[in-house]
């Protein structure tokens, strides 16, 4: 898994509420989460373009 979910708890709690298929694209796209406005906006991002 990514850096980022067993670095921050608050991101990784946020993280574990994405559906999956949200979650897998995260991974895949291999970018670099540091805070939880921006994994909401990843979330939300891939969500619009699904």
């Amino acid at each position: 898994m990514a850096k980022f979910f067993s670095e921050n708890k608050e991101i990784r709690d946020e993280f574990d509420k994405l559906p999956l298929a949200i979650k897998n694209a995260i991974i895949e796209s291999g970018v670099e989460i540091t805070s939880v406005e921006q994994l909401r906006k990843a979330a939300q991002s891939i969500e619009d373009n699904m």
